[in-house]
């Protein structure tokens, strides 16, 4: 009996190769590893025994939260560091890429696959964050980084990544702030990818939507296991809206 044949799974360019779609990625927590930096920003500062992880504050209000909760800040000061460590240059310019961003927004660029890099950062971060780019990411052009600039800084942050979205005809958005995600599926055509561990009560359940975890919990996802998620089922990539 003749054995039966089985094609060999496609490589993640061989996936990407015949798919039409145009990547967007945010910025911290997707590729630029600022959650780190703040985590050891709050064991050093706090002096905590029980060292904060990356994974536990890599979403807006999660440090706020924190300092509500541990010490007993009232709501403003919390949000007022909360917004001071994420946003100041000298917080974030030795920020690190994330595991796998490199490579992944390589092969997208040696297949000509689209792609765009923007944020909810704040102006003032805009001259550290091409920095940054230049140092670890040279492939990546100026023209495909895109941040608020005075005239539009007023804009909220999610519903700025979702106006780049549908400006730019990104098909999917990656992100890893569920809150941010929903404004870009409810204002946008795209379909996007979750990086979290998280399990939200309200989940929003939609084919246009995926969220990628790592197998560990007290480990950040990243874009080593969106390759390996979009390599075994790729159909995200082609359900978003037109």
């Amino acid at each position: 009996m003749e054995k039966e044949r089985f094609s060999p799974r496609k490589t993640f360019k061989e996936v990407l190769k015949d798919q039409k779609c145009v990547f967007g990625f945010d910025i911290d927590g997707v590729l630029i590893n600022t959650p780190k930096l703040i985590a050891e920003r709050l064991n050093r500062e706090f002096n905590l025994e029980r060292k904060i992880l990356p994974v536990e504050i890599n979403e807006w209000y999660a440090v706020q939260n924190f300092l509500v909760r541990k010490f007993g800040w009232e709501e403003k000061r919390a949000l007022d560091y909360e917004l001071y460590v994420w946003t100041e240059p000298e917080m974030v310019k030795d920020a690190r890429p994330m595991p796998g961003a490199r490579m992944f927004t390589q092969e997208l660029t040696e297949i000509d696959v689209p792609f765009f890099v923007y944020s909810s950062r704040k102006p003032a971060l805009k001259e550290t964050t091409f920095e940054t780019f230049a140092k670890w990411f040279p492939w990546i052009s100026a023209e495909q980084i895109i941040l608020r600039n005075e005239d539009n800084s007023h804009v909220p942050g999610p519903v700025f990544k979702a106006y780049v979205v549908s400006k730019k005809g990104i098909t999917l958005h990656i992100d890893d702030d569920y809150s941010h995600i929903l404004d870009v599926l409810n204002l946008t055509g795209a379909s996007a990818v979750l990086l979290s561990n998280k399990l939200y009560p309200d989940y929003y359940v939609s084919p246009r939507l995926r969220r990628v975890s790592n197998r560990y919990d007290n480990k950040m996802p990243d874009l080593r296991d969106v390759r390996s998620s979009l390599t075994r089922d790729p159909t995200i990539l082609y359900v978003a809206q037109s």
